[in-house]
This record gives C-alpha cells, sequence and structure tokens, in this order.
C-alpha cells in the first residue's frame, strides 16, 4: 500500500507540474533514450547467425526463451507480440507462446520491455513485453533457406513477397522435424502465412495476415516419470488487420486453436479449443495542450471449452493514457501514464507507470517504477485432472517493478551497461496440495520476489572483432517459506567472441555459465552448475549464404531448472539464397 501512493504522488506531481509550468519540449527518441528496452533490427538479426527466434532472444543477458516459452528477470509473465496480435496460447494452464508462428525472415524488428510495458500493453506483463514487428513489402524478393542436423532435425522455409503499384503480397512456409534426444520426444511442426498490404504514398495504410500453424509432438515427462506413449497435438488459425492514418492506429485480431493431449498408457485423453478476438485503438495527440499524449482503448473477449470442463466465455477492456516531456533546459526525459483494466471476471484495476531518463555526457541514467497485474489463464480455473480440483475463484496476482538501469559509453570502442531491478508479486498463484490425498488446487497464496542485477560490455578493439561479456545475479525467493524460487539460478554469465576478418566471413564462440538451480519448490532437489560452448559460422557469397552451428560443444550432460535433461552436442549445417 506504502509503494501505491508513492507512485500515485510521483505521478499527481509530475501531472500538476506540467499543468502549471510547460518547459519549452523535444521530441523524444525512444530507440536511443530508453535504457531498458532492446531494439534489435534486421540486418543485425542477419548477422547473429540464429535458426530461430528462441535461438535468437537467448542471446540477450536476463531473457531466458524455451520451445514454447519467455521468461525476462526471471518471470514467465511475459506478454509475446507479433504486428499487434498476441502469440501467448490462451489454451495452456501456463504462459506458452506459440513462437512456431513467428518467421525470421520477415521480422523487421524486434522490441523487448524488461519489466515494462503494463500502460500500453496492458496485463500479464510484470516479466515485460515481446513486440515482433514484419518487413513491409517492398519491391520483389525471395528466400529459400534449408537446414540438417544430428538427431535427425530438418528444418526448411521458403518467403516470397511481391509489390505492385500501391498493393503487396508476401507468403511465407516452414517446416520443422526432429527426432528429439530423448525417448518420445519427436517434434513435427508446420506453419504458413499470408500478408496483404495497401501501401499509398500518402493517407491511410493497411495490412491483413493470415497464420495457420499444425504442430505434433511427444512428450517425454520426467526422467524418473517416464512418459513414451504421450502425445500432444495443436493447430491454430489466427489473422489480423492492421491501419495507419497519421497519428491513429488499429490493429484487430482473431485466433481460433484446438489442442490435443493423450497418453493411452494413463487411459488419459484431453481436448480443449477456443478463440480470442480483439481490437487495439491507439492514437498520439499532436497539437494543442494535449500534444505529445498517446491514448488507447483496447478490447478483448476469449471463448473456450473442454472435455474437462464447460464451456466458458470472458471479457476485459483497457483504458490508458502516456505522455513523454523532453526538457530543453536540463537532459531529462520524464514518462508516466496509467491504464485502467476492466474485467467480466475480475474486479478493476489501474495500474501506473513512470519512467525518467537522464542523458550526462553520453551516458544515460533512467529510472522506472510501475504496477501491473497478472490474470491466472482460464485452464488454471477450471480444469481437473486426477491431481488438480478446479478453482473458479482464483485471483490474479498483482506485481510491482522498479528499476535503475545506466548505460555509459568508453570511447570510441566499447559501451558498458548495468541495470538493477526488484519485482515483487503478492497473491502469488501457487499449487497447494491437500492434506489428506493425492489431489490439490491453485491458490492465491503469499509473496515472491525477484531482485537483482545485469551488467553488459560491448567491446569491438578492432573492426574484425567483437567481445561481449556478460552477468546476471537474480536473488528469486518466496517470502512466505524464505525458499529460493525453482529453475531460478542465481548466476548467469555470458562471454560472446566475434571474429570477422572478411566481411564474407563471420565466425562466433560463445561461453555460458550458469549457478545451480533448485528443481523443487521445496528446495530438496537441485540441478548442478554447468558450462556450454557454442559455436557458429557463417559465409556469403553472392546471394548464397552457407552457415554451420554447434552447441554444447563439449558434450557436457547437465539438468535445466525444472529438472528435464538438456541436450547433448547438436550440430547443424544450412544454406539459403536470395533471389
Amino acid at each position: 500500500m506504502k509503494k501505491n501512493k508513492i507512485i500515485i504522488c510521483l505521478i499527481l506531481v509530475l501531472t500538476l507540474t506540467q499543468a502549471f509550468y510547460t518547459p519549452p519540449c523535444c521530441a523524444l527518441d525512444s530507440e536511443t533514450k530508453d535504457t531498458e528496452k532492446i531494439v534489435i533490427t534486421a540486418e543485425e538479426i542477419e548477422k547473429m547467425n540464429v535458426t530461430d527466434i528462441v535461438d535468437l532472444l537467448n542471446r540477450f543477458p536476463g531473457i531466458e526463451a524455451g520451445e514454447s516459452s519467455a521468461r525476462i528477470h526471471g518471470s514467465y509473465d511475459v506478454k509475446v507480440l507479433l504486428d499487434g496480435r498476441p502469440l501467448n496460447d490462451p489454451l495452456a494452464s501456463y504462459s506458452k507462446v506459440k513462437w512456431n508462428m513467428v518467421s525470421l525472415h520477415y521480422v523487421d524488428k524486434i522490441e523487448i520491455y524488461k519489466g515494462m510495458g503494463a500502460v500500453a500493453f496492458g496485463d500479464s506483463t510484470s516479466g515485460g513485453v515481446i513486440c515482433i514487428t514484419s518487413k513491409e513489402i517492398n519491391g520483389k524478393q525471395a528466400k529459400i533457406k534449408t537446414e540438417w542436423g544430428n538427431l535427425k532435425t530438418q528444418q526448411h522455409s521458403f518467403n516470397a513477397s511481391l509489390q505492385a503499384g500501391i498493393f503487396g503480397l508476401g507468403v511465407s512456409t516452414e517446416y520443422y522435424r526432429t527426432d528429439g534426444y530423448r525417448t518420445n520426444q519427436d517434434r513435427d511442426s508446420k506453419h504458413m502465412g499470408i500478408r496483404t498490404a495497401y501501401l499509398p504514398r500518402n493517407g491511410p495504410s493497411g495490412s491483413i495476415s493470415f497464420d495457420y500453424t499444425d504442430e505434433q509432438r511427444g512428450n517425454a515427462g520426467y526422467p524418473s516419470y517416464p512418459t513414451p506413449h504421450a502425445r500432444e497435438k495443436s493447430k491454430s488459425f489466427a489473422t489480423s488487420l492492421m491501419m495507419n492514418a497519421d497519428a491513429l492506429t488499429s490493429n484487430t485480431y482473431f485466433g481460433s486453436y484446438e489442442q490435443i493431449s493423450e497418453d493411452p498408457d494413463k487411459c488419459l485423453y484431453s481436448q480443449s479449443e477456443g478463440w480470442s478476438a480483439g481490437e487495439d485503438l491507439s492514437y498520439r495527440f499532436t497539437q494543442g495542450h494535449l500534444k505529445d499524449i498517446a491514448a488507447g482503448l483496447s478490447f478483448r473477449t476469449d471463448y473456450i471449452k473442454g472435455s474437462y470442463f464447460d464451456s466458458y466465455h470472458e471479457e476485459s477492456y483497457g483504458l490508458s493514457f502516456a505522455k513523454s516531456t523532453a526538457f530543453s533546459s536540463i537532459p531529462l526525459i520524464c514518462s508516466f501514464g496509467l491504464r485502467a483494466n476492466l474485467y467480466s471476471a475480475f474486479k478493476t484495476v489501474v495500474n501506473p507507470e513512470i519512467k525518467l531518463s537522464y542523458d550526462l555526457k553520453g551516458t544515460r541514467f533512467q529510472v522506472s517504477a510501475a504496477k501491473t497485474n497478472n490474470v491466472p489463464p482460464v485452464l488454471k480455473r477450471f480444469y481437473e485432472s486426477s491431481s488438480t480440483r478446479a478453482n473458479p475463484f482464483l485471483g490474479m496476482e498483482k506485481a510491482s517493478n522498479i528499476s535503475a538501469s545506466a548505460a555509459i559509453p568508453c570511447g570510441n570502442t566499447m559501451e558498458t551497461g548495468i541495470t538493477f531491478f526488484y519485482n515483487e508479486i503478492a497473491d502469488k498463484i501457487v499449487y497447494v496440495r491437500d492434506a489428506v490425498g493425492s489431489q490439490g488446487m491453485y491458490r492465491n497464496f503469499g509473496k515472491v520476489t525477484r531482485k537483482g542485477a545485469i551488467m553488459t560490455i560491448n567491446w569491438k578493439p578492432a573492426q574484425w572483432l567483437n567481445i561481449k561479456p556478460s552477468y546476471e545475479y537474480l536473488a528469486a525467493k518466496d517470502e512466505n517459506t524464505g525458499l529460493t524460487l525453482s529453475g531460478s539460478p542465481e548466476h548467469r554469465a555470458q562471454f560472446e567472441i566475434q571474429y570477422k576478418p572478411v566481411s564474407a566471413f563471420t565466425a562466433t564462440i560463445i561461453y555460458e555459465y550458469t549457478s545451480k538451480q533448485y528443481t523443487r519448490s521445496d528446495n530438496t532437489e537441485q540441478a548442478d552448475p554447468y558450462n556450454t560452448v557454442e559455436l557458429k559460422a557463417d559465409y556469403s557469397f553472392g546471394k548464397w549464404r552457407i552457415f554451420g552451428r554447434i552447441k554444447n560443444l563439449t558434450d557436457k550432460s547437465y539438468l535445466y531448472g525444472e529438472g528435464l535433461p538438456a541436450p547433448p552436442r547438436t550440430w547443424l549445417i544450412g544454406m539459403s539464397k536470395d533471389f
């Protein structure tokens, strides 16, 4: 309560200052002034020699991505958007992300907000937000790419776009197949996307996109409790309509989903399906007393039904405003905003966000504070199984984020950065087992804190050499029990060296260290510390490109934080051609 009052008072003071004293302002350049926001361009993605979006995100300190997950500063409550439409799976009982809908060739820009974004993007953002923007259709382009690796892994993609006057058409297809490194860990995934665009030189513009994915995979289970015949199937269709008219932006989206889980050894068959639809409107005032204020209005409706629960429907609404002011007398930028979230299933909440940025002779300092709320997925509230009872009264989590960061240039060849962060979640959702019997249910219980620091260095001593060491410290604790959260290593370090003797050839070696982490919430089991080495190289000639990668070069055996075994040495080679 005390923290809420402090944040609200700060916003009121800044609002009154703006009302009674309006200093000369200049435009806010968020791309260069925000030290807690990572922006990755298409050119940088091409240079990084990554195979997919998961591989790319894991290159950045403080960010972890899995086959269907994203975690920032230790929190899985991360909202992922592709051209404004959510990629978070509404059928999952956890924060599952449908990464197979992202084709890196079509990506123009990726923006990562660490611990921020609640005002602009709504709930379930206590970890942060990842915004993926597709390239504009420009001219006539095509690219084919094929990759092969051990464990019978293969990945093939084709992308093409064509512009005819003010109209554009783009097509992308991708196929992925692997046997996996454990019994019943195979995966077969297909994706197809179509995008049309209306791009006049002047006036409103817009685009419509359609995406379809189909995935079948095995579920190997835990080593002590293997499930050699458990299978999962999922299908999804998503479409979105984006329109831009000067200061007004509109994004309308719809997605339908189906998921099947079965295990004949346990006589288990579970099916769930549903759809989501929504609208996001934003407008930035450019004149008058409301100049530089960004206002937003959003609506979302979700429908879901399954073999273990009745059909269910709920709605949510959002109303937000934000303003950024750059003072000309001092190098200070102030950004603040408020968002009200209204729900059919929960109480209305109002979340503030504030950020101060200061530039001192090239060194950028930033302090930010935000409130948000994490909404429990429908399945977590209504799903029942042999071990879980439904809890339709499960409430939302309430989160507070505070961070301070600095980006410090050291001459023309080096920049260092440091970020301190603190995340607190009240009414944390945890699984509580019954005193008698094997069942339990999810309940709102207790408080969880995550605090730590991230330090990075980007040093380029020569045109042909780039060195990037980084270190992350994370203390994640359940304040009621005093125990460390499972899957949260206290120390992580990365050391990357990129060697580029000529423009056509790049070689990169990446060393990573992860300290021990508990694999159970009661801290009775743990995964030992481990080191991994990754080696990658690529060579371009004309419109051709040849590349290769070896992960876990030393063939180290180790466990992930959830207690699952990590992959052995894996290799991949491939080639691509632009037409």
